[in-house]
């Protein structure tokens, strides 16, 4: 089958992350990098549906042309702010901002951009009740170590995870939070998601936040019994730290900062090879151990977003190397006892006699660490984030009771609360007076947008509208909503 050409610059829209723009092409054609606004990821031309003229690459059949669709909300909202902004006979008008309500302010900094506000995350969370119900049973459940949370993007599944990032912290757990980077191909190089996550890393010890290094350091000084002493990465770069000779390059070879240079004298390699889940799911373990053990943490919640990332890949072995990663990450934080078994060498690679997990050849390690003989549990739980795609079902078949959290549509009285919280902020920030009736109006015109065929649903662009539209208000008081809102 010929494919027609896509060029660089083209509008094409995918099936999953919907509409965006390639920035170049690769591959003879056959990939392309394709912005889709929020991430930017390489995507088989094969996937994908050039917008203008409703041309599909997949058979190369011309659709019928479709009607022009009206522009969402947040567009015509951003539009018409440059509109007045050119317009002579209108001049913004600027409110100084209450030195009292900066925090406040920063949130809605946050919403503006269509970012969760870390600091007060908990009023920002309306109408997941249900939701949030199941992650705390999850917390304190100790039979069941993983859970896939499954919502649209923009449903506010990345909102409800760092969510359950605060929370978890408050449950007693040190966190690690990251999203698959399809630019770096992190699920199926798994030392690169481990490098993201250990940068995210934070343990409350007490009254301090520690980081990762911060919380190795304190490993060396509290672990007399030499729990991490016999891992294979941990145990030379404590030994460095209790003889003062650690340096910057350590902490590199950590982090992944410096991957060009040779390793630091003393230290293992850590293989950016997509055979090595082992090894960082084997690394995961040792931190939940190390948190339980040495600090009396409940353990260690590893979350990872944007899963449904994985399967754009520009070779298929790439999807099943991300499917191999969280395969070890679901079976590691369930202590599954097929993980003590034999590393079988096989033609394509190293293998699992019976769970068929891949191995570093190099060092064929367990997935799990284990201070002792005896085996121990990791104190990992791992939380996934998706979108609904293929994927979800693959990860839902590697443990048969692992929890799912599919994120519903918000009530309409929930999104009533939200705003009406977010029009109280902007009264307490920016001065400015919303009454009743024009909360009302506005979120009328809002809701309605909502509701149209053309417009989205998705929670993060009625988020983003709100502020805009209360924006609009601010800048432009003596203006009617009508045509502020163009409605």
């Amino acid at each position: 089958m010929t494919m027609p050409a896509i060029d660089k610059g083209a509008i094409v829209e995918h099936e999953f992350y919907g509409r965006g723009t390639v920035i170049e092409l690769r591959h003879g054609g056959y990939s392309a990098y394709v912005s889709f606004g929020r991430f930017a990821c390489p995507v088989p031309v094969r996937q994908l549906k050039v917008v203008s003229g409703g041309l599909q690459i997949v058979d190369g059949t011309p659709k019928p042309q479709k009607e022009a669709k009206e522009k969402p909300l947040l567009e015509r909202l951003l539009e018409m702010r440059e509109l007045q902004k050119k317009k002579d006979s209108v001049s913004p008008v600027y409110r100084p901002i209450k030195t009292q309500a900066f925090d406040w302010m920063m949130d809605i900094e946050s919403l503006r951009l269509g970012l969760v506000p870390l600091r007060h995350i908990e009023t920002w969370t309306v109408g997941r009740e249900d939701e949030i119900a199941q992650i705390k049973r999850f917390l304190i459940d100790e039979s069941e170590g993983a859970m896939l949370i499954e919502g649209g993007y923009g449903s506010g599944k990345t909102h409800l995870l760092t969510y359950l990032a605060y929370k978890g912290e408050s449950f007693g757990y040190a966190t690690m939070f990251a999203d698959i980077d399809s630019s770096r191909k992190s699920a199926a190089f798994p030392k690169r998601l481990f490098n993201a996550l250990a940068k995210s890393f934070r343990a409350k010890v007490g009254s301090k936040i520690l980081n990762l290094q911060e919380f190795l350091i304190e490993c060396a000084n509290r672990d007399k019994q030499n729990i991490l002493a016999k891992h294979f990465a941990f145990g030379p770069l404590i030994e460095k730290i209790r003889n003062n000779n650690v340096s910057q390059a350590d902490w590199n070879w950590l982090y992944g900062e410096d991957s060009q240079s040779p390793k630091p004298p003393g230290m293992p390699n850590l293989h950016d090879f997509t055979t090595c889940a082992n090894l960082y799911c084997n690394m995961l373990s040792g931190i939940g151990v190390a948190c339980n053990n040495l600090f009396g943490l409940r353990g260690l919640l590893v979350i990872i977003d944007e899963g449904e990332v994985s399967q754009v890949s520009e070779y298929s072995y790439h999807l099943r190397r991300a499917m191999n990663l969280f395969k070890g990450l679901v079976l590691t934080a369930n202590d599954d006892p097929s993980l003590e078994e034999k590393v079988v060498k096989t033609e394509e690679c190293s293998r699992g006699a019976l769970s068929r997990l891949v191995y570093s050849g190099h060092r064929p390690i367990p997935y799990f660490f284990s201070a002792s003989s005896e085996r121990q549990s990791s104190y990992l739980k791992v939380v996934m984030g998706f979108t609904p795609s293929s994927c979800v079902e693959v990860v839902q078949g590697f443990r048969a009771s692992m929890r799912e959290v599919k994120l519903r549509l918000l009530p309409q009285q929930a999104i009533r609360d939200w705003f009406k919280r977010l029009c109280d902020r902007f009264e307490q920030v920016y001065g400015v007076e919303l009454d009743e009736a024009m909360r009302s109006n506005v979120l009328r015109i809002l809701l309605s947008r909502m509701d149209r065929p053309s417009s989205s649903d998705a929670i993060r662009d009625f988020v983003q509208s709100a502020v805009t539209a209360l924006d609009l208000i601010r800048f432009y008081p003596d203006l009617s909503l009508k045509e502020l809102l163009a409605e």
